[in-house]
This record gives structure tokens, sequence and C-alpha cells, in this order.
């Protein structure tokens, strides 16, 4: 009685897959007018009952139970939907008892078929192929060539399955499940997990979509994605002549492409062996590129609008973006006119740097100045040098003097990444007085721009 039920519901989901939904009050016609005569007495009292009450769960508890009381009503009974008693034949042992579908028989004689065939080797994959486990049904067509490991997004799925193992993160082994093609051959499902597959969305953008639920069928030529499933999930689904969307709260998590008839989904594997591939010649990136780097959709519109002849443009598979046009409309973000920091007191930070060689010789024969500002104070020291050299003395001296003034080392010296600063012998002296170092970002002199301003940089 429930595989009854459970068939009933089956058909239902299909019709609504096709396009014709079914009431949920003709459902519950539908299976109560199925039901043999043995049922009249719980079908009078379930017809007793509001619309409300009436649900399918509700009839099929109730229908369990009256067949567990009744002990003597058949499963053969129940599924004959009619009037009269006939035997069942299967009509492939020609024994009674049971229908075609459910002989052991041909299932033992189809596995040990199929067994022969996979040591021989198969050379034909053009053939369509249905699968069948129990509830759960997938529909793939397969072309010449085999999309072994990829996704496919198929309509007429009720359930996942994925035959890489390391696509689960977790995964629940159990007794197999027997999965029957539509060319008489058996396959099984060794468990159930979650498989977690990175995606890219039309921007380029990375996405993980986690599929639980998943069937792990180890024999499986593509891993397969019920658009049933994603439906229930609250993901929205559709399909056009170019490919298939799947969106997921007004965001699109990940898309497919038509190739060959499936709708094969845009993974992070798929797009690395594209791209180790190359682009075609006629693809949009190379047209991109001919026409002067021109936006892609303004491309497309030009053959959509007719405006040229000549021009085809197909798909390529990657996903990438031009690197030339990001670097072009890169733009730096402005500094802050004021600094977010603040030093409490004099010598907490000191700004040096060495300006020259000058046009124009001091009288006793200096070409270079080395200035040192506080922070704090503002207080501003400089120091003629006639060579770039003299940096490392002369700032030794403005910590000597800065101790004997007010007792105590700067604590901090910032400067640029300039040879005169940066050695060993001034990391040393440094380290010996406990002053920190400080160096700016190569090509930003504006985090040092209190000392370039002081002195007209």
């Amino acid at each position: 009685m429930e595989r009854h039920v459970t068939e009933m519901e089956e058909a239902f989901e299909r019709l609504s897959l096709a396009g014709l939904e079914l009431d949920k009050k003709l459902q519950v016609a539908l299976v109560l007018n199925s039901l043999p005569k043995s049922f009249n007495t719980l079908t009078t009292a379930l017809e007793g009952r509001t619309d409300k009450e009436l649900t399918l769960d509700l009839i099929k508890t109730k229908l369990i139970d009256e067949a567990t009381k009744q002990g003597s009503c058949s499963e053969e009974t129940v599924l004959k939907a009619g009037s009269g008693k006939r035997t069942l034949i299967c009509h492939y042992c020609q024994k009674p008892g049971h229908k075609q579908r459910e002989c052991r028989k041909m299932a033992n004689d189809r596995e040990a078929e199929a067994s022969k065939d996979d040591r021989k080797g198969r050379k034909n994959f053009s053939k369509a192929k249905t699968v069948h486990e129990n509830n759960d049904f997938a529909f793939m067509t397969l072309g010449a060539e085999k999309p072994a490991g990829k996704w496919i997004v198929d309509s007429g799925a009720t359930s996942h399955m994925c035959g890489d193992r390391s696509y689960f993160v977790d995964l629940e082994e159990c007794a197999s499940e027997y999965i029957t093609l539509a060319d008489r051959k058996t396959t099984a499902a060794k468990g159930r997990g979650t498989c977690c597959v990175i995606c890219y969305d039309p921007d380029g953008n990375k996405n993980n979509i986690t599929l639980s639920d998943t069937l792990y069928v180890p024999d499986l030529e593509a891993n397969l994605i019920s658009m049933k499933k994603l439906v229930a999930r609250g993901a929205n689904v559709s399909f056009d002549t170019a490919g298939c969307t799947i969106m997921r709260e007004q965001r699109i998590a990940a898309t497919a492409v038509l190739v060959r008839g499936l709708y094969e989904l845009i993974t992070v594997i798929e797009a690395m062996k594209t791209v180790e591939q190359g682009h075609r010649e006629d693809c949009l990136h190379q047209w991109h590129r001919k026409l002067g780097h021109r936006d892609p959709d303004a491309v497309q519109d030009i053959i959509k609008k007719k405006l040229v002849t000549g021009i085809q443009i197909t798909d390529c598979g990657l996903r990438a973006v031009c690197e030339c046009c990001l670097e072009a409309k890169a733009t730096k973000v402005p500094f802050p006119k004021q600094s977010t920091t603040s030093c409490g007191q004099t010598l907490d930070l000191v700004h040096v740097d060495v300006c020259g060689p000058m046009n124009t010789a001091t009288p006793g024969g200096c070409r270079y100045f080395l200035t040192d500002i506080d922070d704090c104070s503002r207080y501003c020291t400089v120091y003629f040098l006639r060579e770039k050299s003299e940096a490392e003395l002369r700032l030794k001296e403005f910590v000597s003097e800065m101790k004997t003034t007010f007792g105590r080392p700067p604590k901090i010296i910032r400067s640029d990444n300039g040879g005169e600063f940066k050695n060993k012998a001034l990391d040393a002296f440094c380290k010996k007085e406990g002053i920190r170092q400080q160096s700016t970002t190569p090509h930003t002199p504006q985090q040092n721009g209190m000392l370039k301003g002081r002195i007209g940089l």
C-alpha cells in the first residue's frame, strides 16, 4: 500500500514537471478512486472530512494502517486500481505473483550482462540513458564525447548524483541501491552525502555551491544536478538557448552553457581546463581585442543589430576578464588630507629625509641637506652635507643632541627606502639606542607628507 501511494505521488510530480500540475483535491480524489472495494469503508469515512483536513499525508497514513489491519490485502490487489480480479504474470520469467520490473531474475541477468560489457569495454556512447533508482530518476543524453567529470543540470533528475568522491565533504556509506539504466544495465549507489562545487558567475566571481543529499554513484559517467532539488531549496533555475542560470536570493550563484544538448555547469576545474586550451579565433575575447578593447556587450550588440557582416562569435568557455582593461580603468584612491594618528609628545615620531644634489653648492661646498622634523612640535633641524653618505653621521648627531636636550632619544624615525637609511651600521645604532625605524611604502611619498611639504617636494 505504501508503494502504491508513493507511485501515485511520483506520477503527480512527473506531471507537474511536464507543466500539468494537478490540484490537491484532484490528487486526493485520484488516490481514493484507485483503491479496491475492501477499502470502501475507509474511503467513505475519509470523504466525510473537510477539504482542509483531507491531505495526501493523512490518506497515506490511514491506508497503511488499514492495510495492516486487513492483512489479506496484497499489493497486487491494491495496484489493480479497478474492478475484476486477475493474476499478475511476469513478462520476463513467465512466473505469477509479480511484475516484470520486480523480477529478481531479470535484475540478476542484467547485472551479469553489465559486468560482462564492462570487461569488454564500450565503444559507442551515442545513446540515451535513463537512470532509475527506487524513487530517483535522471535523464541524460550523451553524444559522441562523454561529459566525464562534468556537472550537468538535469531538469528530469529527482536527486543529485555524483561519481567523484573528491567532491563530497561528508559521505555516509550505505547498502548498495541498484540503479537501472535504459540500456538494461545496472549500477549501484554506494551512499549519500553533501557535495561542494566551486562555480563561476557571469562576472567571473567564484561561488561555493553546496549540494545536500547527493547520491554517490561511482560508475556514473557525469555528475547530475537535479533542478527539482534546487527549486525545493528556494533556487530559481531558468533555461534559454544559450545556457542555464541558477539564482538564489536575487543573486546569480552559477551558470551553465549548452554543449552538445547538455547544460554543463561552469566550474573552476572546467574553467582551468578551458584556459589551458586557450581562446578560439572567433570567440568574444578575440573580437574584444581586435576592436580596440571595445565593451563586450557593445560587441555583441553589433552582431545582434546586424551592423556588420562576416563576424561570427562562438563561446570558448572562458569567463576571464581583460587584464589590460582593468589596468587602464584602475584609479588610485586619494590619500587623506590629514593623518588619522597623532603623537602625544615630542620625539614620539621624527620624519627624516635627504634632499639633493643641488645645482648650486653652499660656500662650504655642500650640495645635500638632511631634514629632521618632530611630528608633535613640528620642530625642524637641518644639516648640510657634502656627500649623501654623511646622512648617517648627522643623524647620529641629531639623536645625541635630543638625548642631551630632552633626556631621551626619538622613539620612531620614519624615512624612505634610501640606502643612506637602510644600512647595517645605522640599523645597529638604532637597536642600541632603542629606536624603531619605519619605512614608507615605495613610490608613496604621501606617507611622509609633512616633511615633503616642508622642503617643497
